[in-house]
């Protein structure tokens, strides 16, 4: 019986040491979680919608660029408009630039207006692949599919980019966080560009957080071929300004 205070007092510490060590684990479990919480809210996802008949985004339009060392600009409104849309999602659309005009070597030249017919997956995937008509055409494609992955992103980080046939070149995209664009809250992204056909171009695009749409985007490029045989320095600006 004299060696039980001593056993117990041996004992006490230990059952001690046990507790202090849960205590620790159970703090650190909880610290864990709300760092993967607050990871979790900080991830910045912008919608994708269905699209819907009768859907009509207007876009303004404006290219400069250098041609025989002038500067050379062209300005229009650009259209895409959702005709059809079939049970399984897919949907067939329609797009068009109006009120095209080059301002070139001192005279305008007014551009006709072309309207082209496409059909596209639930996704927005074309079902059909077309080649690009210039390298500003491509450079236009890049940027404009450069989203938010669907899991949503965070400051700070990095994806290549792709278009549903491959068609191109090295492109990067970086999350830079949020940013007011014309009223609206929007997911800021840069992205830098590599064409199939040499050149290059950076710039940033803007995609609305409550629509999914694409707002802006703001591109610089260089050495990039904006007709055949025919390599220029410029910027190229797209603006939403009616849905």
């Amino acid at each position: 019986m004299a060696n039980c205070p001593t056993s117990m007092m041996t004992r006490q510490p230990n059952a001690a040491r046990i507790v202090s060590i849960e205590v620790k684990i159970a703090i650190a479990s909880l610290a864990l979680t709300l760092v993967s919480f607050s990871q979790a809210q900080d991830k910045v996802i912008v919608p994708r919608k269905d699209p819907v008949a009768g859907q009509h985004l207007m876009y303004s339009l404006e290219l400069t660029f250098l041609v025989m060392q002038q500067e050379a600009t062209f300005k229009g409104t650009a259209h895409q408009k959702v005709i059809k849309v079939e049970p399984d999602g897919s949907y067939e659309g329609e797009s068009w630039l109006e009120k095209g005009v080059l301002h070139i070597m001192g005279s305008d030249q007014e551009q006709p207006e072309e309207h082209k017919v496409s059909k596209h997956l639930k996704g927005g995937q074309p079902v059909d692949k077309k080649e690009f008509e210039s390298g500003i055409d491509e450079l236009l494609s890049a940027f404009s599919s450069s989203r938010v992955p669907e899991s949503g992103a965070k400051v700070g980080d990095k994806w290549e980019v792709q278009d549903w046939f491959g068609r191109l070149g090295k492109c990067e995209a970086t999350f830079l966080g949020l940013l007011k664009v014309g009223g609206k809250e929007c997911a800021s992204i840069m992205v830098a560009y590599s064409p199939i056909e040499g050149g290059s171009a950076e710039g940033k695009v803007y995609w609305g957080l409550e629509s999914g749409d694409l707002v802006a985007l703001d591109v610089r490029f260089s050495k990039v071929a904006i007709a055949q045989g025919i390599e220029s320095d410029g910027t190229a600006k797209l603006t939403l300004i009616q849905k």
